[in-house]
């Protein structure tokens, strides 16, 4: 019904039509702060909004530790991407299978070594069962009206793991 509609209708009404849908459409997913009556949830610039700005605060944080590692693949992947000279990034602890524990398997070069966490404030035990001194640092965040992120930024030192790992947690020495 619908094509026989188009066929019919007159071309300088299907282009009017067109661009305004195609506007609207634009405006709903760019500016949604204009409609109000959009409810929060279907707000899709939220869950992209924050990374840059905390990320590249977290740059000085860098430049005495060679080793960044990250919760889980999407802080990995935001922290490669955001941060100055694209560190290499690994996710430490146990987090949804990606290539990032293939990565892990690397991380015995690392052993002894100093590193930046960013992750989230429930990590801390985790991190103290595998640095020889764990110390949380304030943590990094972003709000505007839509969203209120915020990243836990721990200091770690002396990686403890095993030479032989596997996609699994890293093994902690005993």
């Amino acid at each position: 019904m619908i094509a026989r509609w188009v066929d019919e209708a007159p071309r300088a009404f299907i282009y009017k039509t067109g661009i305004i849908m195609g506007l609207a459409l634009i405006m709903l997913v760019k500016i949604p702060e204009w409609f109000e009556f959009l409810p929060k949830p279907m707000i899709i610039k939220k869950q992209l909004l924050g990374y840059d700005s905390i990320f590249h605060s977290a740059g000085s944080l860098i430049t005495d530790s060679p080793l960044v590692l990250a919760a889980d693949y999407k802080l990995a992947s935001l922290a490669w991407y955001y941060l100055s000279g694209h560190p290499s990034v690994h996710v430490l602890t146990a987090s949804r299978a990606s290539q990032f524990n293939y990565w892990r398997q690397d991380l015995y070069m690392y052993a002894g070594s100093d590193a930046i966490f960013f992750g989230y404030a429930e990590q801390e035990p985790e991190l103290v069962h595998l640095f020889e001194n764990v110390e949380k640092l304030p943590p990094l965040s972003y709000e505007d009206h839509y969203v209120y992120r915020e990243i836990q930024v721990y200091r770690c030192r002396g990686l403890k793991i095993f030479p032989m790992l596997s996609s699994g947690i890293p093994l902690q020495n005993k």
